[in-house]
């Protein structure tokens, strides 16, 4: 899951984040969970491009799981193009 956790203390983005830290910080256990976060700390100036460096990571990898994904389509494409030629050989 990639999302913000927002400010409404309700919602379940705030709760899986919550999650996250929880498991990070050793406060839970959770082997099938694999927390990843990326962001401005709460007290962090939001303005300050310092704080924007700190999400740049996730914007990189969603930059690559993008192109993976585009990728893996090209390569599903022309192996299922393969596989129906190669059954009328």
């Amino acid at each position: 899951m990639i999302t913000t956790a927002g400010n409404d203390q309700h919602s379940i983005c705030y709760e899986v984040h919550q999650k996250a830290k929880d498991v990070l910080e050793g406060r839970k256990i959770d082997s099938t969970f694999y927390p990843v976060i990326y962001g401005a700390e709460e007290d962090d100036d939001w303005t300050d491009p310092k704080s924007g460096r700190k999400q740049i990571h996730h914007l990189e990898l969603q930059l690559i799981l993008k192109k993976l994904n585009k990728h893996v389509k090209v390569r599903n494409k022309t192996q299922l193009r393969k596989t129906c030629l190669d059954s009328y050989d």
